[in-house]
């Protein structure tokens, strides 16, 4: 999503699950609409506006506090790595 200046649609889904969200990129405003499946309807059950580099602190933000108590119940995998990766980028 980052390095899409122009307006660049993503949709996100959650596991297997019936919820998925879709984000439009607007020059650098995220436009979120989070969806669910019921018998082959959609809902939507929320819809926000945010700042593409505030979601990208944020996300970092939340990320470390993760990292953080993964490590102390020594829960390391090759995606704790991946994920430690991603914030020192």
């Amino acid at each position: 999503m980052k390095d899409n200046s122009d307006e660049t649609a993503f949709q996100l889904k959650f596991f297997n699950g019936s919820f998925r969200a879709n984000v439009i990129n607007i020059n650098g405003l995220l436009k979120f609409q989070f969806m669910q499946e019921i018998y082959d309807k959609t809902k939507i059950v929320c819809e926000c506006e945010c700042d593409l580099l505030e979601f990208e602190k944020s996300l970092k933000d939340a990320t470390k506090e993760l990292l953080i108590e993964l490590e102390k119940r020594n829960w390391i995998s090759k995606h704790t790595e991946e994920l430690s990766h991603y914030i020192t980028v």
